[in-house]
This record gives C-alpha cells, structure tokens and sequence, in this order.
C-alpha cells in the first residue's frame, strides 16, 4: 500500500456521555470517504462502556479496517485498555505487520487537555482520568518502531512545544488544534480521498475542513501543521527566551512580566500559551529569533482567536495578591 492511516479511538464519555456518540459520527463520516484502493485504514475502538455504532461492542477494545464504505471487524481484545503502557505501541505494531505500507500515518482521538494534563480518557481503566502524557506517547512510538509522516491528534490543546519535541523524533508533521476542539471533531470525509497524496496536502486539508465545518455551525476553534523538523530550533529559542524572563524576574522585573503574560490570552483555561503571543506581548533580547522559529515551524494555521498563531507552550502563571 502507499499508505495505512492509524486512528486510535478512545470512545470515552465523548461516546458514551449524555452528549456522545462522537466516535460514531467520526467514523459515519470516515464510512463516506471515497479512500484510496491503494490505502489501508485501521481502527482500534475502546475506552467507552457503551457505542452509539452497535458493530462496535460495548464495553471492549476491537481493530477494525474501512473497506467498501464498510466497517470491517479484523481483531477482538477483549475487555482491555487503551491507555496503559503498551496499549498504543501493540496497536501500531499490529497495524504495521499486518498493513504494510510505504508510509504510514497516525489518529489519536478522544480527550486531550495540553500540558500537562494529557491524552485520552478511557472509561474501561482502573482510573479512567490515568492519561497519557506527551513522553509517555513517545515511549510508544519509541517501542513501535515506526516513523510516521503526520500525527494527527482529534483531541483538545494538544498544539503544544512540547508534544511535538516529543515527537520529532517519529513524524515529519503534527496535526493538532491550541484551543479545544469542539464535540464534531475533525471532519474525515474529503481529506480521506487524498491519503495516497502528499502528507502536507491532507495536513492542511484536515485543518481546512475541521474550521469550515465549525464555521457552519455558528463554533470557533483553531488547528494547526506543524513541521517537526523546526521544533528543536523553537525550544532552543524559547530556552534563551526563558532565560531573558528569568534575568528580568529576578531583578524586580516580575510585575511587568505577570502583566504581559496575563494579556496573552488563555485556551480552555489551561495554563499555556501561544509562543508568538507571548513573545510579541514581552519583548526581550531573544523574542524575535523565538517568534521567527516559531512562524517557521508552524507550516499552516487556522484560529479564530486573536491569540492563537499555530503552537502553544505550557507557561504556568501565578499571581500573587
């Protein structure tokens, strides 16, 4: 195959809750695509008590292929978890041994919350709020032993500095969204049509459909592509940033500083930032070399957030009365 696209779906309550079936609507759309003959897409479907898609089964963890239009069953795991050491990794090696492909590509989808909160919420665990952390995802790709060239994640805050250092190492793009993504998640149906094409082409193309479908629908949210060959040249320069705020802190500089950061704008509550916002908003010696790694590694945005240029890093605030 040119490519086999990975989605990993932890149904969790965006599923099963008083507001789910999510998951279901996302693979009603994956079922429309007109996929490529020469393209494999495998799910893995757990982490929900209960599914709105009744070929999915309750309570259990099943891999499945989309062939036809149609939802095929390929492997049944039982009653497992999804977000426990190992979980995702045996995913992708299973994906890999059995649809191998030229390149491969890679869905996380369910609940996100940045840094330092994480990915994915599985209903079926001992602790269903055990997430994953942006290191504990690249043990797993370190233990699969595949290189993808897109991370794609269909989950909140999940844009962020240091999951893509953690990913570098693995995938050539990240695909993922700064604020929240709203319930309808990414729309699957077009980009799916063109997974034999350029990496870079879809990339952008999930990020054109995903805002325009929640455009129609009177929402707001962002999402972004970014190149990962770039992040270890943002984190060098947001270290020389950081070190400058220190120097200016630890002079009396820290009301001044508080107040930038507090203008900066806030996702959801979290505690990061946009990086060209927060260097724009607090200007020192290192601010242009950080926006302009930034602008650099940031290879395709949408935002309907004024605050929102593509990539965030987990900047904790305190202020103190």
């Amino acid at each position: 195959a040119v490519r086999t696209l990975m989605i990993y779906i932890v149904g969790s309550s965006l599923e099963s809750g008083p507001y789910g079936g999510a998951a279901s609507r996302d693979i009603k759309e994956m079922l429309k695509a007109d996929i490529p003959d020469n393209c494999n897409v495998v799910l893995q479907c757990g982490g929900a008590k209960e599914w709105e898609n009744k070929d999915i089964p309750d309570g259990e963890v099943t891999i499945f292929t989309i062939r036809d239009g149609k939802l095929n069953k390929e492997k049944s795991l039982g009653k497992t978890t999804m977000t426990q050491e190992g979980d995702l990794s045996e995913f992708i090696k299973y994906s890999k041994e059995n649809f191998p492909a030229e390149n491969y590509s890679l869905i996380l989808w369910d609940h996100g919350g940045g840094i330092p909160i994480g990915f994915g919420m599985d209903e079926l665990s001992n602790d269903p709020e055990d997430f994953i952390y942006d290191y504990e995802i690249r043990d797993e790709l370190d233990k699969a032993g595949v290189d993808f060239d897109a991370v794609i994640f269909d989950a909140c805050n999940m844009c962020t500095l240091e999951m893509g250092l953690c990913l570098k190492d693995h995938a050539k793009y990240m695909v993922g969204a700064e604020s929240y993504v709203n319930n309808k998640g990414i729309y699957y149906t077009d980009w799916l049509g063109m997974l034999d094409g350029d990496a870079q082409a879809f990339s952008e193309k999930i990020v054109q459909d995903y805002m325009a479908d929640i455009s129609s629908d009177g929402l707001v949210g962002s999402m972004s592509v970014i190149r990962l060959d770039y992040i270890t040249d943002v984190y060098d320069a947001y270290i020389n940033y950081v070190g400058d705020i220190a120097d200016n802190v630890e002079n009396g500089g820290f009301a001044a500083y508080a107040k930038a950061r507090g203008n900066c704008g806030s996702f959801e509550g979290i505690d990061s930032v946009d990086l060209i916002a927060l260097a724009t908003a607090y200007d020192t010696d290192n601010a242009s070399t950080l926006i302009n790694s930034a602008v650099n590694a940031v290879s395709y945005t949408e935002s309907d957030f004024a605050y929102g240029h593509g990539l965030m890093v987990y900047c904790p605030l305190e202020i103190v009365e």
